[in-house]
């Protein structure tokens, strides 16, 4: 039985609108894929990264400041104690901006310990600036050198480990991007 070349025609145009239907959706669908993989880089791991760090910075100031205050206040040299104020609400925003951000699975617990840790800190932070202010410089030594410090490396730890599980979470869709775009290739 011979086709008719009508017959034959219909059949090509039906093969290649659906190799055109099946292209496209395979298309779509890998876009899809890869507008997933960069919205976990630019909308969760790098704004993550940035207010992470902001706040470390800004711990790390908070921290130093209440030394620098204590040893201001002993030499009778001025300080704005002000400025801890400044520190103690720039950790705040920041990492308050970091927990409004979508996060991931393996950050949730890290973040709990993380604002447990901060509680710490900052209780930490008003006994020795009482202390300061009381006129108990050694009971004020005492908590800088001892528990403030403490909470602060711990928070600095955690701090250090979002920042790293955000980041490992942007190399792996960068590498998942990388391979889908040479599978739509």
């Amino acid at each position: 039985m011979r086709l008719s070349p009508v017959t034959w025609l219909v059949g090509v145009a039906v093969v290649l609108i659906g190799a055109f239907v099946g292209s496209t959706i395979l298309v779509e669908h890998t876009a899809g894929q890869l507008d997933k993989r960069a919205a976990d880089i630019v909308d969760h791991a790098t704004p993550s990264i940035t207010e992470l760090a902001s706040a470390r910075t800004e711990l790390r100031h908070l921290e130093l400041g209440v030394g620098r205050y204590l040893g201001a206040r002993l030499a009778g040299v001025p300080f704005r104690r002000s400025q801890l104020d400044r520190w103690r609400a720039a950790v705040d925003a920041h990492l308050g901006a970091y927990e409004r951000l979508p996060s991931f699975a393996e950050t949730r617990e890290l973040t709990r310990q993380l604002t447990r840790r901060k509680t710490r800190l900052y209780d930490d932070v008003d006994r020795a600036l009482t202390f300061i202010d009381g006129g108990q410089p050694m009971s004020a030594r005492a908590v800088i050198l001892g528990p403030l410090d403490d909470d602060a490396e711990e928070l600095d730890r955690l701090t250090a480990r979002l920042i790293v599980v955000n980041n490992e979470h942007a190399a792996a869709s960068a590498r998942d991007m990388a391979a889908l775009r040479q599978r739509a290739t």
